[in-house]
């Protein structure tokens, strides 16, 4: 159920309304959202609710002057303003009042920190433990895995000669089947 009446006396609660029927857009720049007439099985009474959005800078997160009744022997018409700053155009981009826009952190960002962090842990950790358990006193070799992080740029180094050697002679060989001038001869 999308809106209800609260009967404060006897603290039953009736249904309004369970689908939006229409957005309306009215000449004063506000929003009508009207709601489907809801039809009370057994009793037949009828209730209408229709919410008018109001844009109001000033109000965040909104407020209502309340909701009045249009009371009629079968039937009922529920309406209300509400003016809040998100009833205007881009007024509620985020939930931050002051609109400043998005201040939370995108994926990279956090995806950096968590990295950081935990780079900053690994080289801690394995200095304290190198250092007081397994008794090192030097620096280079308190870093922990310190031959693999040594070795590395030389693995690069291999890596790139590996890769130009192999792009090298198979653009010699392709250069020479090429130059030959078209087929093999038989």
């Amino acid at each position: 159920m999308l809106v209800c009446q609260e009967d404060k006396e006897s603290t039953s609660t009736y249904p309004c309304a369970n689908t939006v029927s229409a957005f309306i857009v009215n000449s004063d720049g506000t929003t009508t959202i009207d709601y489907q007439q809801y039809i009370e099985s057994g009793t037949g009474y009828k209730r209408v609710v229709k919410i008018k959005l109001m844009c109001d800078e000033s109000k965040y997160p909104g407020e209502t002057d309340g909701v009045s009744e249009d009371y009629q022997p079968l039937d009922s018409t529920y309406s209300m303003t509400f003016k809040s700053k998100c009833a205007c155009d881009d007024g509620c981009v985020s939930n931050n009042p002051s609109g400043s826009g998005n201040t939370g952190l995108s994926t990279g960002s956090i995806l950096l920190i968590v990295f950081f962090v935990l780079l900053f842990v690994y080289l801690i950790g394995g200095i304290v433990i190198k250092k007081y358990k397994m008794g090192v006193e030097r620096m280079p070799e308190m870093i922990p895995n310190y031959e693999f992080w040594a070795g590395i740029p030389s693995l690069v180094k291999d890596g790139i000669v590996f890769t130009c050697t192999g792009l090298k002679s198979g653009c010699t060989s392709l250069y020479q089947k090429r130059s030959k001038g078209g087929y093999a001869e038989i």
